[in-house]
């Protein structure tokens, strides 16, 4: 992922939601706004495992909706 200067160092807001029920993760990114060393600090590093299973559609799309879709968005 292209991150360009216009991304917030800490990467991410909670909105004063409690973390423990979300998660942010990067991977593969690149760019000026890709500097990790400023991000918040309940962020996590996913290892290649974790974030196939997380980005596979038969995840994302468990109860079908995506595959509903008048036009094809799988492939």
């Amino acid at each position: 992922t292209y991150l360009p200067d216009n991304i917030v160092p800490q990467g991410w807001d909670s909105w004063g939601k409690d973390v423990n029920h979300l998660t942010y993760s990067e991977n593969q990114r690149h760019g000026s706004g890709s500097d990790t060393s400023n991000r918040v600090k309940w962020g996590i590093k996913l290892r290649s495992e974790e974030l196939q299973a997380l980005t596979n559609i038969s995840y994302i799309d468990t109860e079908g909706w995506i595959r509903q879709l008048p036009i094809n968005v799988v492939e």
